[in-house]
């Protein structure tokens, strides 16, 4: 049976393959570091399965290839998936270098710790959030709206790594911050109740409460690496900022005993979202029968 993979794309997989066997893993061991099934490895690897920039980064960046290297296989990528000859490569968007180099550096941090002021973070937004955040920026083509919601779904795989974990430092304002309509924020909440079901998973929900030691300044993340030095990244409105100073990064990172102090812990965090999904899921309702939101506690 002749295979229907585009050539681009065997090229694409042979080079995929080529590095995990430099790196001396083995297709199950790396899928199950990637938190990803076999099969699907495989048929990236045969090139019978196209793959996109964000699980890319992810493969290569667990196989150890320089940053600068995977840069230069991203226009590969765009042409797997949107060409039929990848020499004559239509436009189509791209993930920026921020957030190419973001992605990166979350595939190989051992621990993620970040606070989030304003809204939800990326790696836990569902795709209505992320289409309504996105959508608000406007100047977005529908093509370009629904790839950067994408992207964006496709770099939460990395939260399935099984040697990694995310701590989540949310601001209750965040959460109060109407975004789309009751109904995005009713699926966001419960969304963010499932997702500390993994015990790779950690939300702390900042109480507004707390008044001024509930501020922290804009968000941030700090990335903790097994043998490299620690990365910090300021997340703008326009772009992003990646801090590698040492003594920069070691003043957020002494934020996050003050962040813990005040932060409900997860058990207490997990009842506010609760509380919170049943207010969206009965808008008006003061009492709020949050049946649903109380079964995932």
């Amino acid at each position: 049976m002749t295979s229907k993979s585009k050539a681009c794309g065997r090229e694409l997989g042979a080079a995929l393959r080529a590095h995990r066997e430099q790196a001396g893993l083995g297709l199950n061991e790396l899928a199950r570091v990637l938190g990803w099934d076999p099969g699907v490895l495989s048929r990236l690897e045969t090139g019978d399965r196209v793959i996109s920039e964000v699980d890319m980064v992810h493969h290569l960046a667990r196989c150890g290839v320089p940053y600068d290297r995977i840069t230069e296989l991203a226009p590969l990528v765009r042409a797997a998936n949107f060409a039929d000859g990848h020499w004559l490569t239509p436009h189509a968007p791209m993930l920026d270098e921020a957030v190419r180099s973001l992605i990166f550096h979350e595939s190989l941090a051992a621990a993620s710790h970040s606070y989030e002021p304003q809204m939800i973070p990326g790696l836990l937004q569902t795709a209505r959030y992320a289409h309504a955040m996105i959508g608000a920026e406007g100047g977005h083509t529908v093509e370009e709206l629904d790839f950067h919601v994408g992207a964006r779904m496709q770099r939460q795989r990395v939260l399935n790594r099984r040697d990694a974990q995310f701590v989540f430092f949310i601001h209750e304002h965040a959460l109060n911050l109407m975004i789309g309509d009751s109904a995005v924020m009713h699926e966001q909440l419960l969304s963010l109740i499932f997702a500390t079901a993994s015990q790779r998973v950690v939300v702390r929900v900042i109480p507004a409460s707390a008044g001024e030691r509930s501020i922290f300044g804009g968000a941030f993340r700090v990335f903790s690496f097994a043998e490299s030095r620690p990365l910090a990244y300021l997340d703008g409105y326009i772009s992003g900022l990646f801090i590698e100073d040492l003594v920069q990064v070691q003043r957020y990172r002494k934020l996050f005993p003050r962040l813990d102090a005040v932060a409900l812990d997860p058990g207490q965090s997990r009842e506010v979202l609760a509380k919170l999904a049943s207010r969206y899921d009965h808008p008006g309702d003061t009492h709020g029968r949050h049946r649903l939101a109380q079964e995932q506690l």
